[in-house]
């Protein structure tokens, strides 16, 4: 990932974390125009309600039509948010003035142009903090939708595993916090574990301390 890239998602979820309470979970594996999710909080106790994210970052990212931002998008990812189980909302962040806006992606958003490419703007006042949570909160999916959206995201890793004669998961649990289960590393050799960087490290966080729920939710097509 491109440095100006890694700047956005950290930022990002810096903000999610901060402002907003929500947890905050990256997907660094799929390139299928999301990012990553959030998981709306009630009182800092996650409630199973899901969004996903597109996450730009940089000047060049910031286009104007009048006075309200432009982003324009590619077919392939309008094509697959339209058929996602989650909404999606663009996040668009400026590391040099420290400002990140937001939008849904609907339906009555987007402006069509040529050859597949369409736009969607995104007014200066939609700034992403905690003022957002409503106008983000709107139609987010329920936690039925968390299984089905791992099937997504994880297509790229599915078919890794299958390659491998040895799959090992070293899972990170916090006994003492209600996201028990949190960041896990993926070894592809029992060698590795003691001594070597992970394979895959992927923050995974679920709202359960039972082993048998986390993986049945979280990793529903290891089953």
């Amino acid at each position: 990932m491109k440095q100006v890239d890694r700047e956005g998602v950290n930022a990002v979820e810096g903000i999610f974390l901060r402002e907003l309470k929500w947890i905050f979970r990256e997907q660094p594996i799929s390139d299928w125009g999301i990012d990553a999710h959030v998981e709306v909080t009630n009182r800092d106790e996650p409630i199973g309600r899901l969004l996903a994210l597109q996450i730009k970052s940089g000047k060049s990212v910031f286009r104007k039509r009048g006075e309200t931002y432009v982003f324009y998008g590619e077919e392939r990812h309008l094509r697959h948010w339209r058929s996602h189980s989650l909404p999606v909302a663009i996040i668009l962040h400026d590391p040099d003035r420290g400002l990140t806006l937001w939008q849904r992606v609907e339906e009555d958003q987007v402006k069509y142009g040529k050859r597949g490419r369409w736009s969607i703007e995104i007014p200066p006042t939609q700034i992403l903090n905690a003022q957002a949570a409503e106008g983000l909160e709107k139609g987010v999916s329920d936690v039925t939708a968390f299984r089905r959206l791992r099937l997504t995201f994880d297509l790229p890793l599915m078919r890794e595993f299958a390659s491998k004669e040895e799959v090992y998961f070293s899972i990170e649990e916090w006994v003492n916090k209600s996201l028990g289960f949190r960041d896990v590393s993926i070894y592809f050799s029992a060698d590795n574990m003691d001594d070597s960087e992970a394979d895959h490290l992927i923050s995974a966080w679920y709202p359960t301390h039972s082993i048998g729920e986390y993986m049945a939710n979280v990793w529903p097509w290891l089953s």
